[in-house]
């Protein structure tokens, strides 16, 4: 028993580090490797108003947790949410990329009863889960009269509400009704967690299969009676779906299982891995038959091996990423898919590691390690600030401070609140290194879910911002362990150290404040209003031939982007009925067009046939009408609004700063009583 405890303790200092990792890129470079930093207001503010929220949140669970009307405020909050996540769901209708848009297209084809696969789930068959999975909750989601967008939105808020509120019952489940508080608070303020949910992605499915395989695992921990059991194996059941919508939360059946061997006596763990990896396995089996039944089919050419997204993890050309820092570093995908077969492919991957972890040395290694923690882990915003529709058929203002060139302020909070969590964090991670309590246990499975996420993707693979999501609620549970714990302390702070300070996080606040006046100016806006350029297929225009796409734009815009061979007989223009045509000329027309219906047109003014790209989709309310006489054919084109806007206002600013400083006062006189 002592050696697992030992065991534990070194697990506990090794989710330390990672935290002191985490917060040192957190608080002094944010979005430094890729410059994310940009919408974020001055370090300074964001670390004094952290301190500055830090203390409140502290004296407010105090004060919420005797409060007699405590159940008022959270059916409140509650309703708050419900009302808010309703709203969004049919005014947060857009595709991001590659990604996003294949989930996208395939679910439409799924819904349609077509059974092929594109092409793209060869190269990443990881996806094929989550299609499936989504698929038949949309389908369900679609009988009670929604649109396929519309569902698609519910369907992953309601996958990121489970989740959340499977880590408010386990914090209740440890009997730490305080940090339950604080973590209700938080979440409701943290935006990523619903935002994630307007991307279509594998990320929000499995981290509500992850959250509920690890709440259910707890359970049967906590539990005596044998009904743990039926626990243990939902557990399974529920962690083999995540890792079918996920391929990296495979992870965390690792990390159960280390717990199981950590936390139980020899005979028990025996028993219980018996029952969890029975269950798992069976799960895992009956998820390859499902791939069968939807008829998917591996092209081989295009199938990528492993070892690619190593090589891709150990690329200093890309700082670990996809994206190549500079034109002269060549791209990794076309690198690779340049080879015929997936042995060819494997084999010049394996040359590129040994190549790449040769040249770096142990020095360049590190340094390429510190530069993949601050791109997925120093954003509060956990990679939403990345996100931008490229694909939508309808406009809302509120997409603007969502996901648009006014998200400024809102991520601002996402930063606070993330710094926050993170000195939660490491605070229960002190505590368990120093008393290994019965919390520690059921903590175990947290931590060494957050380390080998953590360690996969930074030591091995391709990082990207919103890849810890999937280990992001099981960090915000410790974090809030930890708030709980530092908040029943009784902190004495003497005057001569409280008073320089307060003075010297007003300074900073008031500095921070100035120093993001940059942020109150006016800057060049540019959104896409209305459009799907994403080609996936072509089309033969005859000569003489003429198509036309009709749909109608809510909002104005003032530039068209049509993706179209450069061709001097292709003839473009843009109709609206009572006013004269608009020409589009190499593919771009700058024009002042009011909201109304519109007439993107192409006519082929040669004698030869001439090829243009289209996007083949079933249809999908994202996408809106098809070229007219089709019913999958649409052209690609995008409409923008260009506009100067202010991304944070002067009077949010100051009101924020005001803010503050009422509450440091506040905290200074709370503090000052207890002295």
């Amino acid at each position: 028993m002592k050696i697992k405890n030992q065991i534990q303790r070194i697990i506990y200092i090794l989710a330390f580090v990672i935290g002191v990792i985490i917060f040192y890129n957190v608080c002094f470079y944010p979005g430094q490797i890729y410059g994310d930093n940009r919408s974020l207001p001055d370090v300074l503010l964001i670390i004094c108003s952290a301190i500055v929220l830090f203390i409140s949140i502290l004296r407010f669970s105090n004060f919420f947790n005797k409060f007699k009307y405590r159940k008022v405020i959270y059916g409140i909050v509650v309703a708050l949410q419900v009302t808010i996540q309703g709203y969004l769901a049919f005014h947060m209708i857009g595709v991001l990329g590659t990604d996003d848009i294949h989930v996208r297209l395939q679910i439409g084809k799924l819904l349609q009863n077509k059974y092929s696969w594109l092409p793209y789930f060869s190269y990443a068959p990881n996806n094929i889960g989550v299609v499936i999975f989504a698929t038949w909750c949309v389908r369900f989601i679609k009988l009670l009269g929604f649109s396929t967008g519309v569902a698609i939105n519910i369907f992953n808020l309601v996958c990121i509400d489970i989740a959340i509120v499977c880590g408010w019952i386990i914090l209740r489940k440890l009997k730490h009704i305080k940090a339950a508080d604080i973590y209700f608070v938080l979440v409701n303020c943290f935006s990523p967690l619903v935002l994630m949910a307007f991307i279509m992605y594998a990320d929000v499915p499995s981290a509500m299969f992850c959250i509920l395989g690890i709440t259910l695992f707890i359970f049967y921990l906590k539990e005596k009676r044998k009904i743990k059991y039926l626990w243990l194996g939902l557990s399974a059941f529920f962690i083999a779906w995540a890792s079918f919508t996920k391929e990296n939360a495979i992870i965390l059946l690792i990390a159960s299982i280390l717990t199981i061997l950590l936390a139980l006596k020899p005979k028990k763990a025996i028993i219980t891995l018996g029952i969890f990896l029975s269950v798992f396995g069976v799960t895992s089996a009956t998820q390859q038959t499902l791939k069968k039944a939807d008829n998917f089919q591996m092209i081989k050419s295009m199938n990528f091996p492993y070892t690619y997204w190593i090589a891709l993890g150990l690329n200093p050309g890309t700082n670990g990423t996809w994206k190549p820092n500079s034109p002269s570093i060549p791209d990794p995908n076309s690198d690779t898919a340049r080879f015929a077969t997936k042995e060819e492919k494997n084999l010049h991957d394996v040359y590129l590691i040994k190549k790449e972890i040769h040249e770096m040395g142990i020095r360049g290694i590190l340094g390429l390690y510190s530069k993949k923690v601050n791109e997925q882990y120093s954003m509060g915003t956990n990679g939403v600030e990345t996100k931008s529709y490229s694909t939508r058929s309808n406009y809302f203002p509120i997409y603007e401070y969502l996901y648009g060139n006014k998200r400024d302020f809102l991520f601002f909070i996402d930063q606070i609140i993330w710094l926050i969590f993170l000195v939660g964090f490491i605070i229960e991670t002190v505590f368990l290194v120093r008393n290994l309590n019965e919390d520690g246990i059921s903590s175990l499975i947290l931590s060494l879910f957050i380390i080998g996420i953590f360690c996969f993707h930074i030591c091995m693979w391709e990082v990207q911002q919103r890849y810890g999501f999937i280990a992001l609620l099981p960090l915000i549970i410790m974090a809030c362990l930890g708030l709980e714990k530092i908040s029943m302390g009784k902190v004495s702070v003497k005057q001569h150290v409280l008073l320089p300070s307060t003075g010297m996080i007003l300074i900073g606040l008031v500095l921070g404040t100035i120093n993001s006046f940059p942020l109150t100016n006016n800057t060049q806006s540019t959104e896409i209003v209305y459009g799907h350029n994403f080609p996936t297929d072509s089309i033969e225009l005859k000569p003489g031939e003429r198509i036309t796409e009709s749909n109608t734009v809510n909002t104005w815009f003032n530039q068209v982007n049509l993706n179209v061979p450069n061709d001097k007989k292709l003839e473009m223009a843009i109709q609206r009925k009572n006013s004269s045509d608009v020409k589009v000329k190499n593919g771009i027309a700058k024009h002042y067009f009011p909201a109304g219906t519109y007439n993107v047109v192409i006519k082929n003014n040669g004698t030869k046939p001439i090829k243009i790209g289209i996007l083949k989709s079933s249809p999908l309310d994202v996408l809106g009408n098809p070229i007219s006489g089709s019913k999958e054919n649409y052209l690609c084109y995008n409409f923008f609004q260009n506009k100067k806007v202010v991304p944070i206002s002067s009077v949010i600013l100051y009101g924020w700063l005001i803010l503050m400083l009422i509450l440091l006062w506040s905290n200074y006189l709370e503090i000052k009583s207890d002295e």
